[in-house]
């Protein structure tokens, strides 16, 4: 950090205690920390440090934690929530350190004790506290333009940081999810899908991951949340597809099996009818070759179905290819047409060229 004057930010109700920390920070810098030129503007309470933010530019805040009309916890949570990129340094009391401990672990850089600070001892906490606030800066840059949603969840399930990527999946603003319990049911085991309401009330598929870290010196999880949504379905169409496509292939395998045994006993009958034909069990009528003549054209159009059928097995499985060709309809139609002449019950049709 280049030497520049330091500009602080004072929330302290106690008069006197404003006057030690300027005090404080007029004191020359010894060359170990470089000498800075710190400036330092008080307010007496949370409300009046809020006006201040709104128009000037600070690099650091100290936060005493018992001020009028809000105290604690809940005025640090306030401040962050006002400055949520500065450096936020808390003051307190001997008998106050715990909660002090419970603010650096809610993203306070660091507390000191009031009664056993110095010049030089506050000027390093608030430099190092700006040098934190930097690297912290550069890690959550890596982490917003991350993809996947980062959250850091305590011991105790409360979410002490997320990146845009998260809020987007969660469909939640940070104020309403920073410091809160994780909003949504952590699976017994992770890696998980879990199912959210996202942006416009569309559930969107989860996937949830695990690993353990340190933060704010306390055992922290950095829950990783990818939108799974689309590789899921990609993955249900195709195991859809690959379902489908195993029907067809025991349908085709099925035709193909019957269309077998349908050709062999009508290759048989062709094989007698041809006999017939040939005159090879003795002279037929004129009668009985037009009967025969009619059975051989519809065993060959029985045949070619069945053919047809084993193509068309052929076609779907990819083996084959269908090429178009010109037919004869006029002959097709006489053809079906001299099946009905032999039946004397059955209609009468007549062909009307």
């Amino acid at each position: 950090m280049p030497d520049q004057t330091i500009q602080i930010l004072l929330i302290e109700d106690d008069a006197d205690d404003v006057a030690l920390i300027e005090y404080f920070l007029a004191e020359p810098l010894d060359s170990e920390l470089r000498p800075r030129e710190f400036k330092l503007k008080a307010a007496d309470r949370v409300s009046a440090a809020a006006k201040l933010l709104a128009h000037e530019r600070f690099d650091a805040v100290l936060l005493d934690m018992m001020l009028p009309g809000g105290s604690g916890i809940e005025a640090f949570t306030r401040v962050r929530e006002l400055c949520p990129d500065i450096p936020v340094i808390v003051l307190t009391g001997i008998k106050d350190e715990t909660l002090a401990i419970k603010a650096v672990g809610m993203g306070a850089q660091d507390y000191l004790v009031k009664g056993t600070i110095d010049g030089r001892v506050l000027k390093r906490a608030i430099l190092y506290a700006i040098e934190r606030r930097l690297l912290v800066a550069r890690f959550e840059s890596i982490l917003d333009k991350d993809l996947d949603g980062k959250l850091i969840v305590d011991g105790r399930g409360i979410v002490r940081f997320l990146n845009p990527a998260a809020e987007s999946l969660l469909a939640r603003p940070e104020r309403e999810l920073l410091a809160r319990p994780l909003p949504f049911r952590r699976p017994v085991r992770m890696p998980a899908d879990v199912r959210l309401v996202g942006a416009s009330a569309q559930e969107r598929l989860v996937d949830l991951r695990s690993v353990e870290l340190e933060w704010g010196g306390e055992s922290a999880e950095l829950i990783t949340l990818r939108d799974v949504t689309e590789i899921r379905r990609v993955e249900e169409l195709r195991s859809e597809i690959k379902e489908r496509m195993l029907a067809v292939d025991l349908k085709n395998e099925f035709m193909t099996t019957i269309s077998h045994e349908l050709r062999n006993p009508m290759t048989t009958v062709k094989t007698a009818i041809q006999s017939l034909r040939d005159g090879l069990v003795g002279p037929l009528t004129a009668q009985q070759m037009r009967f025969v003549e009619l059975a051989h054209r519809n065993v060959d159009r029985q045949i070619r179905i069945i053919n047809n059928v084993l193509d068309l097995a052929r076609f779907q499985s990819g083996k084959v290819k269908v090429e178009l060709q010109r037919m004869n309809l006029a002959q097709t139609v006489e053809e079906a047409l001299q099946a009905y002449s032999i039946s004397q019950g059955g209609p009468r049709v007549e062909l009307v060229r």
